[in-house]
């Protein structure tokens, strides 16, 4: 089922002519959306990828929740094997990939809750070992990949966690006895070898490593001689993560004058000369560093303060003098990003136990200045503590499950507004947005385990209607906005003075003309007023500076996206300035403002002129502009905005004969169809417009074939009575239609 994402609108195939659009809020440029057919209705779950292939949990009535596969596509989706046969299922997981097999665990009916492995086939797809023979279970957890085998542990509930050793046979599943009695745990992979956390009666819990033999399982280092261990009397946990084949960890230092340990960071090659100290001024007894997470080979972690509810930002290259705070923040779910770390983050005020911004998307540079707020999605704090005791929490978006696919952060995020949804960042304010309100309204789609294959957003979510499934989103497919090459120039004589406010915008202009670039006429007249407005198509991703001269006043407004009311002005011009002198005044020149590449932006040039010479040019800088000087913007990149006598045309005003388009009911209450048509093929782009030139709705967008006729039905329930204007473009002829919302 596709489902692409127009500007707003989800095409719903409802008949083989028919086709039903929900149009959603605030989405995210036009790219191609689709929910699963296969999926739908059972319940998808546990995303996993191996090499080219997606694995995952999904639930029927005939089979119940067994192992599936998909390779990206419907027809690649299907049931990898019966492994229960019936209804009750084999309820697989535990995902974990060697050499590009799949282990896991499942029931049989037949053997417990055991070891399996798949390569994607059901011929491929079998028991490892039976490890507690007949029917029963032993608790098998924690599978780390080491060099091409996979360790994990077995509890078979009388003498606690064994690690075990597979290199997927039967007779290569062995448990390693020298692990017996030892509560290992945190089980790790760095440098070839598996370390791991472990307990006896000499050296309490210390760092362990494994060579997957009886002989080669030993102790790293008593880091804390004696019995009481270097996890401290709480017991925290140490959060073993590998960096560059090195191993770091939380561990106790015993501060020499006074006995007293300290969790700290400490590091690891395997061998005891190996096993220092890196940082020790980073813990406090009772609130140890936490959150230890390997960002494109840089340590970052956390630590709580013991004086209120907030927490530190650091990282270290493995040295004391390499090892940094950042600022004081609750961070978590660290991911590198464009050369930055994004992480989900709240930061104190004065009161360090209430934060200006709850849980939102920060990202640093490893700098103090680096380390910005990137969106406030959802503004606000925590509030008070209540009656009863607890704190509750009002605002903040709590960004989770951050996932890199190419040029993209996606992550999960609540607005207040549209619920838990996806949503995606290029790593600016400015394209961090809402995907899609999958769910509408304030309900959740449930956004889960959100999965990069091959530069395609895999996830599961539920819009509501058809329950849980998978979803993709290819961010590489996008609708490429298309430029007509003018941009609309309302004039105004007789208008006296020469600032600003003197433009009668709200009053109807002189005369309405179009330019083939972002430049006036000079030197026209005396007492004039105008305003240039239209759309910009970016021609690549990056970062634009924009540039204004005029004589006399004049400012330079654009938009986060197509719409006028997200305008905010970034540039302007007072006094004046000659035809093209772009550096008179720094206010002229705009900051970097980063645009996607075919994604259209709402632009507007006020210019008022007083007497003398008069002119007006806005020009830029494209991101591949290097050391050029600016130019003026060209038509090549500009659309004209729609101004109000649009909805003053004829019923078909516009309409070449080879195009046709007919809407009914006219007047509509709730849904209104639409049919149209061309006898030549081309590119297609159908809008409705309100009386204001403004694009309330982006029905469709795609390739129109000669002999081709559409049928849509738009629901138009929400819009407010009134008139509004059909508006069919097909390469450089358009085809305007006039349809009322009856109250």
């Amino acid at each position: 089922m596709k489902l692409p994402l127009l500007n707003g609108c989800i095409l719903r195939a409802a008949g083989a002519c028919l086709f039903m659009l929900t149009c959603l809020e605030n989405p995210a440029h036009a790219q191609e959306l689709t929910a699963n057919a296969v999926t739908q209705g059972k319940s998808p779950a546990a995303l996993f990828k191996v090499n080219s292939t997606l694995f995952f949990t999904a639930e029927d009535a005939i089979h119940g929740r067994e192992l599936w596969r998909a390779d990206g596509s419907e027809a690649g989706t299907e049931l990898v094997k019966d492994i229960f046969p019936g209804s009750a299922g084999a309820a697989p997981a535990n995902f974990v990939h060697v050499n590009g097999t799949l282990f896991f665990t499942a029931e049989d009916g037949t053997h417990g809750r055991e070891l399996w492995k798949s390569n994607g086939t059901a011929e491929g797809t079998g028991l490892v070992k039976d490890i507690a023979p007949g029917a029963g279970s032993f608790g098998l957890t924690q599978f780390t990949p080491v060099n091409g085998r996979l360790f994990f542990l077995v509890d078979d509930g009388t003498n606690g966690p064994v690690i075990w050793v597979s290199d997927g046979t039967a007779s290569g599943t062995q448990p390693l006895w020298a692990s017996l009695g030892l509560e290992a745990a945190e089980l790790t992979a760095a440098n070839n070898q598996l370390f791991f956390t472990a307990t006896d009666a000499t050296h309490g819990r210390e760092l362990w490593k494994s060579d997957g033999t009886d002989a080669g399982t030993t102790l790293v280092r008593d880091i804390v001689p004696g019995p009481t261990g270097s996890n401290g009397e709480i017991a925290y946990r140490q959060y073993l993560t590998a960096v560059n084949g090195t191993l770091y960890l939380v561990a106790d230092s015993v501060w020499e004058d006074s006995g007293v340990a300290f969790p700290a960071i400490w590091k690891s090659d395997g061998t005891e000369a190996g096993t220092v100290l890196v940082y020790d001024a980073a813990g406090d007894p009772y609130f140890p560093p936490k959150e230890l997470t390997n960002v494109n080979g840089t340590l970052f972690f956390s630590t709580d303060s013991p004086l209120c509810r907030c927490s530190d930002v650091w990282y270290t290259d493995g040295t004391p003098a390499g090892t940094h705070r950042i600022a004081g923040f609750q961070g978590a779910g660290y991911v590198g990003f464009q050369g930055k770390t994004f992480f989900s983050g709240a930061d104190p005020t004065g009161n360090p136990s209430i934060p200006v911004h709850e849980r939102e998307l920060w990202y640093t540079d490893g700098s103090q200045a680096g380390t910005q707020l990137l969106k406030d999605i959802r503004p606000g704090t925590y509030e008070e503590y209540t009656n009863d005791g607890t704190l509750e929490v009002r605002y903040g978006s709590f960004p989770e499950n951050l996932t890199v696919v190419n040029d993209w952060l996606f992550f999960t995020a609540d607005d207040g507004v549209h619920g838990r949804e996806l949503w995606k960042t290029g790593g600016a304010e400015s394209n961090t947005a809402l995907v899609a309100d999958l769910n509408p309204g304030a309900a959740s789609a449930e956004a889960a385990s959100l999965v990069d294959l091959n530069g395609v957003l895999f996830f599961t979510a539920q819009d509501g209607t058809n329950g849980m499934n998978i979803w993709k989103y290819d961010p590489n497919v996008s609708t490429v906005c298309q430029a007509t090459g003018t941009i609309t120039r309302e004039f105004w004589s007789d208008v006296p003075g020469h600032r600003i406010n003197n433009i009668p915008v709200d009053t109807e202009p002189t005369s309405i003309s179009s330019l083939t670039s972002f430049e006036t006429p000079s030197n026209v007249g005396n007492n004039y007023a105008q305003r240039i407005r239209g759309y910009l198509c970016a021609p690549a991703t990056g970062h634009y500076t924009f540039f204004i001269a005029s004589d006399n006043d004049g400012e330079l407004w654009l938009s986060s996206d197509e719409e006028p009311a997200n305008k905010r002005r970034i540039a302007y011009m007072r006094d004046y300035a000659k035809p093209q002198q772009w550096n008179k005044y720094a206010s002229q020149q705009s900051k970097p403002v980063a645009l996607e590449a075919g994604k259209k932006y709402y632009i507007e040039a006020l210019h008022k002129e007083g007497g003398g010479s008069d002119n007006l040019a806005v020009g830029w800088l494209t991101p591949d502009a290097g050391s050029a000087a600016p130019v003026v913007i060209p038509g090549s990149v500009l659309s004209p905005f729609l101004i109000n006598s649009i909805a003053r045309t004829s019923e078909e005003s516009g309409a070449p004969e080879n195009v046709t388009m007919k809407a009914f009911p006219n007047p509509f209450f709730g849904n209104l169809r639409v049919q149209f048509g061309s006898e030549q093929s081309g590119q297609g782009l159908l809008q409705l417009y309100n009386l204001q030139g403004q694009v309330v709705r982006s029905i469709w967008q795609d390739a129109l074939l000669a002999g081709q006729e559409i049928e849509l039905e738009m629901n138009g329930a929400d819009l407010p009575p009134g008139l509004y204007v059909l508006r069919l473009v097909q390469g450089n002829q358009y085809h305007h239609l006039k349809v009322v919302r009856q109250p």
